[in-house]
């Protein structure tokens, strides 16, 4: 798997993006001893873990005024949602770029036996912590529309963070 150490240095800035009205930071990937204790000294198996499989984007949005759901979600609704969402549930809405979107999406397909696609942009929204985390992530196709919407652990979401920039822990 090609490291993306240097986007992951890049994701760690914590650089922000504007579209439109909403800002969108860019995730952060733990790195260092940080990483060792908080994901591999916790006891957790992440290769037995049962993970969420993407999961088709088209009925789990919104419905418009009019009641339907639009046949292309684009980057730009799905950021408008998602920051709808934070704002009434609170959190971080979170754009993966730089090439770490294409290694997460990879990453999460080959774990959950689903089938590879082409990514332009890996959106989320994750929740507050609280008694159990979790992140509703959003696949962009290269059409630019929405594939998937699926709500993974806060687990999870770290675990495919790290390997999809390929960290040594």
């Amino acid at each position: 798997m090609a490291r993306h150490f240097g986007k992951a240095i890049t994701v760690a800035a914590a650089l922000a993006f504007t579209a439109g009205t909403a800002a969108v930071a860019l995730a952060r990937i733990p790195t260092g001893p940080a990483l060792d204790e908080a994901m591999l000294d916790d006891g957790t198996d992440f290769e037995e873990m049962a993970m969420a499989a993407p999961v088709d984007a088209g009925p789990l949005f919104v419905a418009d005024a009019s009641g339907a759901v639009p046949a292309c979600m684009t980057d730009e609704d799905v950021i408008q949602q998602l920051q709808a969402d934070r704002d009434q549930l609170g959190g971080e809405t979170v754009m993966l770029a730089g090439g770490l979107e294409q290694a997460f999406a990879d990453t999460w397909r080959r774990q959950t036996n689903a089938d590879l696609v082409e990514v332009s942009t890996v959106l989320a929204h994750v929740l507050p912590e609280g008694d159990a985390s979790f992140v509703d992530v959003v696949e962009i196709g290269v059409d630019g529309c929405a594939l998937s919407r699926t709500v993974i652990t806060g687990d999870d979401w770290r675990y495919l963070l790290v390997q999809a920039a390929g960290v040594e822990a």
